[in-house]
């Protein structure tokens, strides 16, 4: 993660962009939020004649107070016009708060748009950059395919994988934090009831993306090999020809692929799972706090429409959840390839130009090799 943390700083050359992108999301979770305690007045006219009297407080001396005393103006409002219309305009009114929801969603995608093709060019310019600058004796120790391979899967992984998590990383927690919130406002022993089960969830799904990110790194090498192996083969085509070679680099090539397929088959069987296992498990929630909450609703120590936003409050972490679930199991593929990448931008430039060195632009005598002499190993 340190690795990403610090890929992620190169942020720093789109910082107005980035802000705009923030608050974007920000309003995004708000009004996420907003239209969780929206729905309550709904509730009470669908299942009840009227919306439930709310006692107004004696004095605003805190956030709760001052909740309430939203809450009381609201109802005598509500309860002050017709049925009809007091229904028309919160319908209208929830209406406008998801348009808002997802116009400030689609203004924070549109923004992140030119971030992310930067953030991939800047890497790839500077793996070439690097690539130039090393010395000869590096490329006689790497595989040229391997090489390669970092610059265009290895790079395409992490715009895949990592680059498309900062959606998920920036505005699913803001959206579960608010709606955490809320639902402990109504009602704190059915909150942590749930958190409770969601640990328990968040557990089961790490244990599964620790062994991805195994594979993964497993993959990467594979695939660098299976470059290679190309490179060469087409590079020295007419030596396999001539030896009649053809059977054992195909044969090579094959095995290579085999443990390539069976790798990525592991990881795409492991990655998928993600979201049916988080959906299951969040049904096997669901069910518990409906049987919970139902039991608090019948003993009168929590109001039904109350209860019914609960539940809409916590459909709307369990989705934030499963998102979060399945960014982190691509981030742990895309580390894999962030790594292959940060190995070569990390080696050292051992040749390198004198602070005092001068350009020469004639050529002024001779170059002569002088006691200069070669031989095979094992010859005279």
């Amino acid at each position: 993660m340190k690795e990403f943390l610090n890929y992620l700083s190169k942020l720093k050359n789109y910082k107005s962009s980035v802000v705009l992108y923030l608050i974007c999301y920000l309003l995004t979770a708000i009004f996420t939020v907003v239209s969780i305690p929206a729905i309550i007045p709904l509730f009470e006219m669908l299942f009840f004649q009227a919306t439930n009297a709310v006692e107004k407080p004696h004095e605003i001396n805190s956030l709760m107070t001052f909740i309430q005393s939203l809450k009381y103006q609201f109802s005598v409002w509500v309860n002050g016009m017709p049925k009809k219309d007091a229904l028309t305009i919160i319908c209208l009114l929830i209406c406008g708060i998801f348009f808002l929801k997802n116009l400030f969603r689609y203004s924070a995608i549109y923004i992140v748009a030119p971030i992310k093709a930067g953030l991939i060019r800047d890497t790839r310019s500077e793996l070439f950059r690097k690539f130039v600058n090393l010395p000869l004796a590096y490329f006689s120790e790497e595989r040229k395919g391997d090489l390669i391979a970092r610059m265009t899967a290895d790079v395409q992984d992490v715009e895949w994988t990592l680059l498309s998590t900062l959606e998920s990383w920036v505005k699913d927690p803001l959206i579960i934090i608010g709606s955490i919130a809320f639902m402990t406002y109504i009602s704190l022993p059915l909150t942590l009831f749930v958190l409770v089960l969601l640990f328990i969830t968040a557990f089961v799904i790490g244990g599964i993306s620790r062994s991805l990110k195994r594979n993964a790194v497993l993959a990467q090498e594979e695939f660098g090999e299976l470059i290679s192996v190309q490179e060469e083969s087409l590079g020295g085509i007419r030596i396999i020809k001539a030896f009649g070679s053809e059977s054992y680099i195909i044969g090579r090539f094959e095995r290579i692929l085999k443990k390539y397929r069976d790798l990525v088959v592991k990881i795409h069987r492991r990655r998928e799972l993600a979201p049916p296992l988080s959906e299951f498990l969040g049904i096997v929630i669901v069910s518990i706090l409906l049987w919970y909450g139902a039991s608090l609703v019948f003993s009168s120590k929590l109001e039904a429409s109350s209860f019914l936003a609960f539940i809409y409050a916590f459909f709307n972490v369990i989705e934030p959840s499963k998102t979060l679930s399945a960014s982190y199991f691509n981030v742990q593929k895309g580390m894999a390839a962030l790594q292959r990448i940060q190995a070569v931008l990390k080696v050292e430039e051992t040749i390198r130009d004198q602070d005092d060195a001068q350009l020469k632009e004639t050529f002024d005598y001779d170059i002569e090799f002088r006691n200069v002499s070669f031989k095979y190993p094992g010859t005279q």
